[in-house]
């Protein structure tokens, strides 16, 4: 009875090691994006008061970007370590962001929430999913 006991265990501790990790793919990083849309004349800012809370307080930290004096392309990213996170911080933004709806355009790319304040052009919308790819 006891050597089933602890083959039992043994069976049991082998199982618990297998299975797949769960992993969304490309993990976005915040630095290398924020050089890039700067060589794209963009001006980034990293400090709470342009970010916002949500993303300000984001586990990868976030940024805003806009470009002209005009802020004719503004957005805002908010980077997480996971899918699981930028879900979470998706999910903030919406409960809270309602009145007004600043930034309705929001789309989550792996680990990033990525929030625009006015429908992004193709061009905006390409060169900020280069940088992203570039930050991998």
């Amino acid at each position: 009875m006891a050597r089933r006991v602890v083959l039992l265990c043994c069976c049991a501790l082998v199982l618990a090691g297998c299975g797949t990790k769960h992993t969304v793919g490309n993990v976005y990083h915040r630095g290398p994006v924020i050089d890039c849309l700067r060589k794209h004349n963009f001006t980034v800012s990293t400090s709470e008061k342009d970010v916002n809370f949500i993303a300000y307080s984001a586990t990868g930290g976030g940024l805003r970007a806009w470009q002209g004096p005009r802020h004719k392309a503004d957005l805002i990213l908010a980077f997480g370590q996971s899918l699981q996170d930028a879900k979470q911080t998706m999910k903030a933004v919406r409960r809270f962001a309602k009145k007004p709806p600043l930034f309705r355009y929001r789309l989550v790319r792996a680990n990033v929430v990525i929030m625009w304040a006015y429908r992004p052009s193709a061009a905006n919308k390409a060169l900020l999913l280069d940088c992203l790819n570039s930050s991998v």
